[in-house]
């Protein structure tokens, strides 16, 4: 067996010639004559072997459970540093971040190829479609009962999971609200049974090209209102903008057709999809064919067109994340108080605009692309600093408002309540016990940490006695039902 051999005569000439080669007979490996065999380090082995092995024993202590500290992490800190002092870093700091780029990148970025085209699967779509509808139900089916607390879905569902949860989602993954969108779907199932009836809608008319995305603009202006200044935050108020404003959205697309609505006029699908330029996968054509692009993270602010409406849709959403923090110091309270209604739009209008007429004065030298894709990821930035905290304490309370909660010990499996019970129940019946039957065949004994004896639940209209009793009386107070 003959092996090619280099072997470098002059520093800069290296040449190859053919050598014979000779097999070791106790490891039957072949090894070329004059060229020296390499040996390990003495040791080397064992601290290979040692350094593979912490990393992995550290990854499983990781895993194991351990006593959680009892302490919050929403509680109130002051800083002994002045607040002009946060305000001027913060300044700098973007400032800084645009001269830098400014002058270490002075020729237009390069696109690269497109991407690979992949389609999502239809369950998967599906699924998402069907968590929309369901959330939007929820949420009309809560306000139509009345009631607030902290298992309020609207809340939940509309300003944590969508405002903040489903902007991350759309910056850092991709499309999702496109197959999430509850609108659409009422529109596909309300079409649907208008064909079966043999209804025929409308003929939709053309989009005006002269509204371009500026009926977004309003709408994003407006929850931005809702939120900081009339503070329309949860409960039955919120659930009837919800209901108002998907009203205006399925005339609209009744009227515009569908999907010429959906791109230019509905608030939260043009704002998601101005996040997505972030994101690694972009929609490819509509939502329904289900492709996808896979491409590096945040080309799309290079490929995608910057309009005057989408730098100033940009602009809104990071002035309005900088004026809920200043609305929450200490100089603005001592300034206005909690102004009412009336002041906060006029406050909220001058800082709004005073930040848009700034942001498109600098675009004015530098460009809407420019712009854009610059001030874009400072506005990530800021979302994730100011609400990532209340996206991860408040999306907890999902928990609370879930409508079965069963657990091994004394509670109940049913709807919780909105109100906690009053003190002192002593009552064996859980409050709304039409929804759930007797939970004594899951209840302990008292005084016990098994399971008791499986029981016939006792029937409708008569009182439980002994143990059945303090069962029910346990799960009326474990499981917060009004007694």
């Amino acid at each position: 067996m003959c092996i090619e051999a280099c072997v470098a005569e002059m520093p800069m000439a290296p040449t190859c010639h053919v050598t014979a080669a000779t097999r070791t007979g106790s490891t039957g490996r072949w090894y070329a004559p004059g060229v020296p065999r390499w040996r390990a380090p003495h040791g080397s082995i064992r601290w290979l072997r040692l350094a593979c092995a912490v990393p992995a024993a550290a990854s499983l202590a990781i895993l194991v459970p351990s006593v959680a500290s009892a302490h919050s992490i929403t509680g109130r800190v002051d800083s002994p540093l002045p607040f002009v002092a946060y305000l001027a870093g913060a300044a700098i700091a973007v400032a800084g971040s645009f001269v830098v780029m400014a002058a270490s990148d002075p020729e237009p970025p390069k696109v690269g190829p497109p991407g690979r085209i992949r389609t999502v699967p239809r369950w998967v779509r599906m699924g998402l479609r069907a968590i929309g509808l369901v959330a939007w139900l929820w949420i009309v089916a809560q306000a139509l009962t009345g009631g607030s607390s902290d298992a309020d879905v609207a809340s939940l569902f509309l300003w944590v999971y969508g405002w903040v949860g489903l902007a991350l989602v759309s910056a850092f993954l991709g499309p999702v609200w496109s197959w999430l969108d509850p609108f659409t779907t009422i529109h596909d199932i309300l079409a649907t049974i208008g064909r079966r009836l043999g209804l025929r809608g409308l003929e939709p008319q053309p989009w005006p090209q002269r509204l371009g995305l500026w009926m977004a603009v309003v709408g994003l202006t407006f929850f931005i209102w809702l939120e900081l200044v009339a503070r329309v935050l949860q409960g039955r108020p919120l659930a009837l903008v919800l209901v108002g404003y998907t009203a205006v959205t399925l005339l609209g697309m009744l009227q515009y057709d569908r999907d010429a609505w959906r791109a230019h006029s509905e608030t939260f699908t043009v704002w998601f999809g101005i996040l997505g330029r972030l994101a690694p996968f972009a929609l490819v054509g509509t939502p329904e064919s289900g492709q996808v692009e896979r491409r590096p993270i945040a080309s799309g602010l290079l490929t995608n067109r910057w309009s005057r409406e989408v730098v100033i849709m940009v602009a809104l959403g990071t002035g309005a994340i900088i004026y809920d923090g200043l609305s929450q110091t200490r100089g603005f309270f001592d300034l206005f108080g909690f102004p009412s209604i009336a002041l906060g739009t006029i406050l909220l209008a001058v800082f709004l605009g005073a930040i848009t007429g700034l942001v498109l004065m600098v675009a004015r030298g530098v460009g809407l692309g420019a712009m854009g894709a610059g001030l874009l990821p400072v506005a990530m930035g800021y979302l994730i600093a100011h609400y990532l905290p209340f996206l991860l304490t408040g999306g907890q309370r999902i928990l609370v408002a879930c409508p079965i909660r069963s657990s091994r010990r004394g509670t109940c499996s049913g709807p919780r309540s909105w109100s906690p019970p009053p003190r002192g129940c002593r009552r064996a019946r859980c409050g709304a016990s039409r929804w759930a039957p007797w939970s004594s065949a899951t209840s302990p004994a008292p005084g016990r940490g098994t399971r008791s004896r499986a029981r016939k639940p006792t029937r409708p209209g008569r009182r439980p006695r002994g143990r059945a009793a303090e069962a029910g009386a346990m799960c009326g107070r474990s499981c917060r039902w009004p007694c």
